[in-house]
């Protein structure tokens, strides 16, 4: 299957001049698109909202964006990216989204639904949620009085999370993108894998399906191979039962083999 075209193409990039940093740090337009579109409603506010790619997203979904970013820099290129973009329903706001002033003004426009993608490190060793600024416990706990309809962005390897929510594992043209924790109402499932730009679901079972460990391949005729966000979420049954008319062809002879990173799972 060939890959597909411009994945990484941000978010009113074909109108805008975008230097190198914001390049780096957008969200692809798909992923934006797609994330707006399952957060649809009519009052949504983007914490952290960086140079406002997300928020040109969630414009074209909700009726009122509110953005609130503690950067002054990136806050002014946002609002100038908005005006030649000509989105007119976001209200930028420059503060910290955990001062009580910044809680108070969000208040006062009856949001239905908070995002927030938390600044962390561009590279740890292992990724946890101690590096992660702002404090993720300590957004919850104010934000929470306003909505419980909270989605929060976190790096797919963290380790460490015990967060009641569901876990969105979102794969890229094939490669680990994104990890989204919806929670409150936005929760659907314990964990779901989103594959785009085809935009397949897969949520996890109810009645969890496992497969047995073998030593060999031999005498197998099938091979498949896992989606990676399918792998860091341990969907594996729920992800080759999506398709059973395909699965089944494979299925009659009982000769089928998943690779998964060198580990054989049947």
């Amino acid at each position: 299957m060939s890959r597909a075209k411009n994945v990484k193409l941000v978010f009113g990039e074909n109108l805008l001049t975008l230097d190198k940093e914001e390049k780096r740090f957008a969200t692809p337009e798909i992923v934006a698109l797609y994330r707006a579109e399952r957060l649809a409603c009519k009052v949504i506010v983007d914490l952290c909202s960086g140079y406002g790619f997300q928020a040109f997203a969630f414009s074209q979904f909700c009726n009122k964006v509110i953005s609130v970013e503690l950067d002054p820099e990136k806050i002014s290129k946002a609002k100038e990216h908005a005006r030649i973009l000509g989105i007119k329903n976001i209200t930028f706001i420059c503060g910290d989204v955990l001062n009580q002033k910044t809680v108070l003004r969000i208040v006062g426009e009856n949001a239905d639904v908070i995002f927030c993608d938390p600044e962390r490190l561009a590279a740890e060793k292992e990724r946890g949620i101690s590096t992660i600024k702002p404090d993720i416990k300590k957004l919850l706990e104010l934000y929470r009085s306003i909505t419980e309809q909270i989605a929060i962005e976190f790096p797919p390897h963290i380790r460490g999370l015990d967060f009641d929510a569901e876990y969105e594992y979102l794969s890229l043209d094939g490669a680990v993108n994104r990890l989204t924790l919806y929670f409150g109402a936005l929760k659907t499932a314990g964990k779901s894998v989103v594959l785009l730009p085809f935009g397949d679901r897969i949520e996890e079972s109810k009645e969890k399906v496992t497969f047995a460990s073998k030593n060999s391949t031999e005498g197998y005729k099938y091979i498949l191979e896992p989606d990676p966000a399918v792998t860091l979420a341990n969907l594996f049954a729920e992800a080759f039962c999506l398709d059973m008319k395909q699965l089944s062809i494979m299925a009659e002879t009982n000769k089928i083999v998943i690779i998964n990173q060198g580990n054989k799972i049947f």
